[in-house]
């Protein structure tokens, strides 16, 4: 197998898994209104700005810190944002939020 992808492979599934960390813990259940931020990275959805900025700042420090802790450079920036739609809901089951960032075509997700 490639190292490449396996490397890839690792590195979506370690950053998803601190998007996820980061809305555990800041899980909020009420908030109406969707909200947006934008990184240099990505373009966050989610049910408050607060939310929404924790998670695109936690996505892009995540990012950095592990291009740097498997390529020891960090990346150049996407040619466009990957989106992020933060659900939070008490129903979505487990109290697991669900992050998904769609990038060429391809879809990873997590829970």
């Amino acid at each position: 197998m490639n190292c490449g992808r396996v490397i890839a492979r690792r590195w979506n599934r370690i950053w998803l898994a601190c998007l996820i960390a980061v809305l555990a813990c800041c899980w909020s259940a009420g908030a109406a209104h969707a909200a947006g931020y934008r990184t240099a990275n990505f373009l966050v959805d989610a049910p408050t700005e607060e939310l929404a900025r924790r998670i695109g700042d936690a996505a892009e420090h995540c990012r950095h810190t592990l291009a740097v802790e498997w390529l020891g450079r960090p990346l150049p920036r996407w040619s466009r944002p990957c989106p992020i739609k933060a659900q939070v809901a008490p129903h979505l089951g487990a109290g697991a939020p669900r992050v998904s960032c769609s990038t060429k075509g391809k879809s990873s997700t997590g829970r």
